[in-house]
């Protein structure tokens, strides 16, 4: 929730304090795709349709993730709003 207080992170990033979560309820997940969807009882039916950067994901899988501009390229629907170019970035973790 955009509107409500940040906090810090132990890694010095803000945050917002309130958040939502959801479970899908259907997926898609292929080599080239990856669409899933379900709804919440605050923010309505939800969906993603990404489509995965087969580069951005051979560089992940090599240990090298790089500046990549993500790895995981779509959009997102919350209730009756629409967000293009949602990203996720490659990383393995530490």
């Amino acid at each position: 929730d955009v509107s409500s207080e940040t906090g810090t992170n132990e890694l010095g990033q803000e945050y917002f304090l309130v958040s939502y979560s959801f479970r899908p309820t259907d997926f898609r997940v292929t080599d080239e795709v990856l669409v899933f969807s379900g709804s919440h009882p605050d923010l309505g039916m939800i969906r993603f349709e990404g489509r995965f950067d087969t580069a951005a994901v051979a560089q992940m899988h090599q240990d090298m993730p790089g500046e990549t501009s993500g790895a995981l390229i779509g959009a997102v629907g919350i209730g009756t709003d629409r967000i293009e170019g949602v990203r996720f970035m490659a990383w393995m973790g530490d």
